[in-house]
């Protein structure tokens, strides 16, 4: 998998540098590059998981697909394919007070994808197009944060030795129906 992400990498790049004038080309290619890094972070976190000899026998996987209408398909959620999605510091306002903020990001050139008020007594994410507030379900073992709404729980660790110029924290998001991702980014908090 290490050698997916400089592929990844080179998809971004090439996305981000091309000269692009159509607006339905540039959607494309600003999509193929948020999917990109979202997924670099997602192998680093796998890496490292799997690595530490986390290996799972069976993942989330979505019901088969059934005969509907254009309607059903439109209120259709499939959960294997949600993810915590980039979320706006005035979205972020909206769901937190004023004040300093802590924020996780899978990429330093992304928006953050779990806001927190400093101290991590409450927490902000986007969901499928829905912003979630996240109240405190304590602190973890390793000394990270973690948040829980109704149906999701999220926690945050700093990777301390592991920390590096890549990553420095790793995000893991739960549906308590079974869906499990976890990524490796950036943990940081405004002074």
């Amino acid at each position: 998998m290490r050698a997916m992400i400089p592929h990844h990498s080179i998809a971004v790049m090439t996305s981000e540098r091309a000269q692009i004038r159509d607006p339905r080309v540039r959607k494309l290619a600003d999509e193929i590059i948020g999917a990109q890094r979202r997924e670099i972070a997602e192998m680093r976190y796998l890496i490292a998981d799997v690595s530490a000899g986390n290996v799972v026998e069976r993942i989330y996987e979505d019901p088969p697909a059934k005969v509907g209408t254009v309607g059903d398909a439109l209120s259709n959620t499939l959960i294997s394919t949600l993810d915590p999605s980039p979320m706006l510091r005035s979205e972020a306002n909206q769901i937190l007070e004023t004040g300093p903020r802590c924020t996780f990001n899978r990429s330093p050139e992304t928006d953050p994808i779990l806001w927190a008020a400093q101290g991590g007594n409450a927490g902000a994410m986007k969901l499928n197009g829905v912003l979630l507030s996240l109240e405190a379900s304590g602190e973890t073992d390793s000394g990270g944060f973690a948040f829980k709404a109704r149906g999701t729980s999220i926690t945050v660790n700093p990777l301390n030795d592991e920390a590096d110029w890549r990553s420095d924290a790793e995000l893991v998001f739960s549906l308590d129906k079974g869906l499990k991702v976890g990524y490796r980014g950036f943990w940081s908090c405004e002074t």
